[in-house]
């Protein structure tokens, strides 16, 4: 086998690993996991090829690989979100320095690896999706509606002037602004973020952490207060520039709320897509999906949102 195949080989391990998690093996099974790593394998030597073709050498494309390697076993590997926590070259400069490895060592192609597996895998997954009795099919349509729909909702917070959109409670806003830069546009990192939702007065989000596992908020907030204070660099972005925030808006738009309080911040969060969020899943197991629940409970009742009451499938009571 050569260099270069090899190298696509190793790439396409990189990225189908963390896809092809316990959850897909449990609930999906092997044609599932199957058709995955196809896909990641397809897109991996897309990429290898495209990138030799443009002079990249074996020996580059080989140390890019090591790298991504060495960021997956470290991240844990089998259940982590690649997809949504290192869509950037830069989110994976980020975890190689959590290695200890200076950027200005790692691989020149990295970037261009990146983009162009993250570019090449939905193409692939696609493809696998349109096979005849595809197992992914059900996945992958379900999964592009959810895109589709955040996205709408995204664009619709774009399309309106930043004056009309709801804007963040007053104590929430002075909270994350203690907790993210100084810098005028009000740049913060998503721990950041969370550790505010987390901190300061008793709130409904700490309630639904709470209701997710008794300790939850003391827990999260020992581990970011960690973070935070041990990694100062983070990535930012500006506050009112973040899909989490823009979700949050829009759901205050849905619910007819006029600004957006910690509620309807945290069902932002648990709806966009990031390292961060994956990480808590992880780290949360089968109590996440309790706190999503927890979440939404919690915004219907506090916005008094109308449902169908339970209990109308009960057994009629017996006449006396």
């Amino acid at each position: 086998m050569s260099a270069l195949v090899l190298a696509g080989a190793r790439l396409s391990v990189v990225a189908a690993k963390p896809l092809v998690s316990k959850l897909s093996t449990t609930l999906l099974g092997s044609a599932f996991d199957r058709q995955i790593t196809n896909a990641c394998h397809a897109a991996a030597q897309t990429v290898v090829g495209a990138l030799a073709n443009q002079g990249v050498s074996e020996l580059e494309l080989a140390h890019c690989v090591d790298l991504m390697e060495r960021v997956i076993a470290e991240q844990g590997g089998e259940g982590t979100d690649l997809i949504a926590g290192l869509v950037t070259a830069e989110a994976w400069i980020e975890a190689a320095r959590r290695l200890d490895l200076e950027p200005a060592t790692l691989p020149a192609p990295l970037e261009r690896i990146v983009e162009g597996l993250y570019r090449q895998i939905p193409v692939e997954v696609a493809r696998q999706a349109s096979l005849p009795g595809s197992a992914i099919f059900q996945a992958h349509v379900v999964q592009s509606l959810i895109d589709l729909a955040e996205l709408l909702e995204i664009s619709g917070i774009n399309a309106t002037p930043p004056a009309a959109r709801p804007q963040i409670e007053a104590s929430l806003y002075q909270r994350l602004k203690f907790g993210g830069s100084t810098n005028a546009l009000d740049a913060i990192s998503t721990p950041a973020l969370l550790y505010a939702l987390l901190t300061g007065p008793a709130s409904n989000s700490q309630d639904v952490f709470e209701e997710a596992r008794v300790g939850l908020v003391d827990d999260l907030c020992r581990r970011l207060s960690r973070t935070l204070t041990t990694d100062p660099d983070l990535p930012q972005t500006a506050l009112y520039s973040r899909d989490d925030v823009k979700l949050a808006q829009a759901t205050a738009v849905a619910v007819g709320a006029d600004y957006v309080d910690d509620i309807l911040l945290l069902t932002g969060f648990l709806r966009s897509r990031g390292n961060t969020r994956s990480q808590l899943e992880t780290l949360l197991g089968d109590r996440y999906l309790r706190l999503e629940l927890a979440a939404h409970h919690r915004l219907l009742k506090t916005y008094r949102i109308r449902v169908t009451p339970d209990g109308i499938f009960d057994s009629p009571t017996s006449a006396t």
